[in-house]
């Protein structure tokens, strides 16, 4: 019966108040209720209410005859009805406004406990972990930007004045091509193509740039992704000391280019360069932004301990990322039945965890079998749901030929961007011996598209 606590304050809104059920309808799901006619009260509310455009009041009844006169709780049913038109009079419409928040934090908390409750009982303490932290999902948000507000220009906000993150390719970062907080930024490659090199070379242009970075990897160890880092940040080699053949933009004065060039540079190796430099280095990026490394195990990392993790980091370690390295997303802990539909959904839960915490989200995902040998790599080759393509906000494709890659030279294809003008190609050099996912960068212009195909196939190029 009702005595007027929160949730019958809130079903009596939905059913009978004009100004409060439409406010309600936005919020809440009927699932949302505790009682089984509790729930079937809300669910023919929220179809009058969807359908008509003003709350069903005396018609409830109506709609729910059937229910009273020969369902099981038809008693019941009736008496709740009845005590619903008492009550609605009495409503303090701001009271139950205000509280709606609390109400729907106390049910879905309570709803998580009790499916949590199950999965521990069957062993499952991963599942148990992911139930109990999705109720921080939702969002306590104002209701939007009204037209007139201050916020309505905000778009108009130079470059100056927004807090910019870095792709890491230059000229992606110059034409708008960049990670931003609540969003999702994804490169596609195949197998082998330098994936994890190019999370690494975003982890170190915002490091540069003041940024606090975590770096998740899941599918290189610790140790070797230490090493990149540190090749990365010193231009080592993995080996002995070498001379290299490093492919390379000309420009004029004006930074203009004129075509490719290369350099020969002798360089150290890791294990063999002092170690004193090695940290005189590291301290130039440390004296920026923060950096931190952790790894998981493939497969080992579900999306309820992640946020436990997130959780961990900002209140034992006061360590909250402004950009998440994620290496990679589809090695993370995905229920193998249904696995397309679950990863199309993790997909959606990781942007939905950016955009609440405030992060920008930088993952990579591999091309199906057929980008290994396409000349051009597009998301018509992802290998796993198309849904990641849909998901991101920024989706770009690697593409490299064994021409190109003997040349140390690739493609960036902006395939999809939310926010810049996409479907155009950057041309980049690059070299994976000393750690440089991208050491030059420029716009494929039909002139550069020319001069790198004959770069390409000139043999005789001083190697």
């Amino acid at each position: 019966m009702l005595e007027g606590g929160l949730e019958d304050n809130t079903l009596t809104a939905l059913v009978w108040n004009e100004r409060l059920a439409p406010q309600i309808a936005l919020k809440v799901m009927s699932d949302d209720f505790s009682t089984e006619v509790y729930r079937r009260i809300a669910t023919a509310a929220l179809d009058f209410l969807h359908t008509h455009h003003r709350p069903v009041r005396a018609h409830i009844g109506d709609i729910l005859e059937h229910d009273i006169k020969r369902g099981p709780n038809g008693r019941f049913t009736k008496d709740v009805i009845d005590e619903m038109e008492r009550l609605a009079p009495l409503l303090n419409e701001d009271h139950v406004l205000g509280e709606l928040d609390k109400f729907l934090d106390i049910q879905r908390l309570t709803k998580a406990v009790n499916e949590a409750s199950d999965f521990l009982i069957s062993g499952d303490l991963e599942r148990a972990r992911e139930v109990l932290r999705a109720p921080q999902l939702l969002p306590k948000d104002k209701p939007g930007v009204w037209l007139g507000d201050e916020d309505w220009f905000s778009f108009l906000r130079s470059d100056d004045d927004r807090e910019l993150f870095a792709s890491g390719i230059d000229v992606l970062d110059e034409r708008g091509i960049r990670p931003g907080r609540g969003e999702l930024f994804v490169l596609m490659a195949a197998a082998g193509r330098g994936k994890s090199w190019f999370l690494i070379n975003a982890g170190r242009a915002n490091l540069v740039a003041r940024k606090k970075v975590l770096h998740l990897t899941l599918e290189n160890t610790l140790e070797m992704t230490l090493q990149r880092y540190t090749q990365c940040f010193c231009s080592l080699t993995k080996d002995d000391p070498k001379s290299l053949h490093v492919s390379t933009f000309v420009r004029d004065k004006e930074g203009r280019v004129t075509g490719p060039g290369h350099d020969n540079p002798t360089v150290q190796s890791i294990h063999t360069a002092d170690r004193d430099m090695m940290q005189e280095q590291l301290r130039h990026y440390l004296d920026r932004g923060q950096l931190l490394v952790k790894h998981f195990p493939s497969g080992a990392l579900g999306y309820g301990h992640l946020v436990a993790y997130l959780d961990t980091l900002e209140l034992v370690h006061g360590f909250k990322p402004d950009l998440v390295l994620l290496d990679y997303l589809t090695l993370m802990d995905v229920p193998p039945r249904d696995l397309r539909i679950n990863i199309g959904k993790l997909t959606q839960n990781l942007r939905g965890l950016a955009s609440l915490r405030n992060f920008a989200l930088m993952t990579v995902t591999q091309g199906n079998r057929l980008s290994k040998s396409a000349k051009q790599v597009t998301s018509g080759h992802v290998a796993e749901d198309w849904s990641i393509v849909a998901t991101s906000d920024t989706f770009i494709t690697y593409s490299q030929t064994d021409e190109e890659r003997s040349k140390g030279v690739a493609r960036i294809l902006v395939d999809k961007s939310r926010k810049s003008s996409d479907k155009w190609m950057a041309s980049i050099t690059q070299s994976y011996e000393i750690g440089q996912f991208a050491l030059d960068s420029e716009y494929m212009s039909k002139f550069i598209e020319s001069e790198m195909t004959d770069y390409v196939k000139d043999e005789d190029d001083g190697r």
